[in-house]
């Protein structure tokens, strides 16, 4: 900031000196001028030394802000490293207070029971997985023989029907005979409808009577 503040007051110092020592090119002398540039390039130099102060200052005050940058990283995992042993330390006093707490080797053998468990566990899901996959293959292949026993009985009924009943050409090719049979036995028993009774084998008597042989 004092560096700031010196650039600040060397500029307006510059400033001012300009304007004092600003006469015409006609009033001043070879020497006067000399002198004059002189004081520029004076001024020029303090300038530049007040900047190299500001990047200084630029630089330390980013070394000090890594410094900060660090220290707070730090102080972060020692707050997680705190909390951490606080934890530790709960958990160690309600076991030493725990009537029922077998020591440490007794945990391990509840630890390795409990996984042990779970593993049977597992083992068992699997295993009923597995008799349900084969239980659903088991009825789809059900349903398939069933479907195949269905399709074939039907072919079969159709065939015992239209075995039966013959195929549709033959039966519309014996209709017109079995219309002609139709109208010739109508024709005979026309014929016969108008045809005299015959007097064979009847006899008369003598009374007049019809006697039969």
């Amino acid at each position: 900031m004092a560096d700031i503040n010196g650039l600040s007051s060397s500029l307006n110092s510059l400033k001012v000196h300009l304007a004092e020592n600003n006469p015409s090119d006609q009033d001043i002398t070879p020497e006067e001028r000399q002198q004059t540039l002189e004081a520029e390039l004076e001024q020029v130099r303090q300038t530049n030394d007040v900047m190299d102060g500001v990047n200084e200052a630029i630089e330390k005050a980013e070394n000090d802000l890594d410094v900060v940058l660090n220290t707070v990283q730090n102080t972060d995992k020692l707050l997680d490293m705190w909390v951490k042993i606080l934890s530790q330390t709960e958990h160690t006093q309600k076991l030493l207070f725990d009537s029922n707490w077998q020591g440490l080797t007794r945990d391990d053998e509840l630890q390795a029971e409990r996984e042990a468990a779970l593993a049977r566990k597992r083992e068992q899901e699997r295993i009923l997985q597995e008799k349900r996959q084969q239980q659903d293959a088991i009825r789809r292949k059900k349903e398939e023989e069933m479907n195949e026993r269905r399709r074939l009985k039907e072919e079969t009924m159709q065939r015992r029907i239209y075995g039966k009943r013959g195929p549709p050409s033959s039966t519309t090719a014996t209709r017109p005979q079995s219309r002609s049979v139709s109208n010739s036995s109508t024709t005979n028993a026309s014929t016969s409808r108008i045809r005299p009774p015959t007097t064979t084998g009847i006899k008369r008597n003598v009374n007049g009577t019809r006697k039969r042989p």
